[in-house]
């Protein structure tokens, strides 16, 4: 749902931070910045959803193939971008909401935001 409302309100939001979720579309207004985390163990939201869903906001926000290493590990952020693109693929988590990884991530990146 989150990618669904970046997608169709990218006009207006700046921001989406996701954990284990798909895109809502290709057919996007706007550009957002993207923080995605996604347990590669996670048995309920297969990490391919989110991949998609990465890789649509790679392409939305123009970026370059090339990723570096970003806060906090084991992120990577995705270089040359309009607005930023990061991704977190996590292990041994499961399909869980990871409070104390993501919070903390979804709030540093959120809030660096124009």
């Amino acid at each position: 749902m989150s990618h669904r409302l970046a997608c169709v309100r990218g006009d207006v939001l700046r921001g989406v931070a996701t954990i284990g979720g798909g895109q809502g579309g290709r057919d996007c207004s706007g550009i957002v910045g993207a923080l995605l985390i996604h347990d590669q163990d996670d048995g309920t939201v297969r990490i391919r959803a989110s991949e998609g869903a990465r890789d649509a906001h790679v392409d939305r926000n123009g970026c370059a193939a090339d990723t570096a290493p970003t806060d906090p590990a084991p992120c990577v952020a995705y270089t040359d971008c309009a607005e930023p693109v990061v991704w977190c693929e996590t292990a041994g988590m499961g399909h869980s909401r990871q409070d104390a990884f993501a919070a903390p991530a979804f709030w540093d990146f959120l809030s660096t935001l124009p």
